[in-house]
């Protein structure tokens, strides 16, 4: 017990000996405690699908955990925006082939190209599915679709079979081979049950799985 007297008063007399030099001791744990808390948060929060360069690694608008394809189809025409884990795109396609990083401020995109001449442009979110995108050198923007695919079947009434077909999202679809029906004569495929609305292949877009209706004119009156 008269050694641990004689020790506490040791460290007593030093203690009051070198205040400065303790409150610098004490400052500085201080500082080393609040850095490590700081630390501590920050791990916590980040997020475990951010990358090294603490950008997402998953497409901010479709929360798709791969790259997304946005294709623009018109007649003889097609470019592909791709968005990219960690805020990269590319744009090719149409002569177009251009790349930089793009951000994303509620339903608006920023695309900053690469190149410094070629600047900035931007794009609005229409849905999930579809982006309104002003392309470099455009006056005014273009539908973007993403590339998914649907399928488009064939209805045939009572005829004979007609294969379904795969499309791309956006892109059109060519007439198959017409089907036959005994006593009838095919008159077309319509989008609607009832026959009223005429698809037109090669020209309307697929967007949605698609059935399409055969509509037959009845020749039985004509068989001898």
């Amino acid at each position: 017990m008269g050694k641990k007297k004689k020790s506490e008063g040791k460290l007593k007399r030093w203690i009051s000996k070198h205040k400065k030099l303790s409150a610098v001791i004490a400052s500085a744990f201080l500082i080393l405690c609040v850095a490590a808390i700081v630390v501590i948060v920050a791990v916590s929060n980040k997020n475990s699908s951010d990358d090294n360069d603490q950008q997402p690694s998953y497409n901010p608008i479709t929360k798709d955990a791969n790259e997304v394809v946005y294709s623009r189809n018109l007649p003889g025409s097609k470019v592909l925006l791709t968005l990219k884990r960690g805020w990269y795109f590319t744009v090719e396609g149409d002569g177009i082939n251009k790349s930089g990083k793009y951000s994303l401020n509620g339903n608006e995109i920023t695309f900053d190209f690469v190149r410094d001449a070629d600047g900035t442009t931007t794009a609005t979110i229409i849905n999930e599915n579809e982006l309104s995108v002003f392309l470099p050198g455009a006056t005014r923007a273009s539908t973007f679709r993403k590339m998914v695919n649907y399928t488009v079947s064939f209805e045939t009434n009572g005829g004979s079979t007609v294969d379904e077909v795969t499309v791309v999202n956006g892109d059109t679809v060519s007439e198959p081979t017409a089907p036959t029906k005994k006593n009838s004569t095919f008159a077309g495929w319509y989008i609607d049950a009832g026959c009223t609305i005429a698809f037109r292949f090669n020209t309307d877009q697929i967007t949605a799985d698609t059935v399409l209706y055969a509509k037959w004119t009845d020749t039985s009156a004509n068989t001898p």
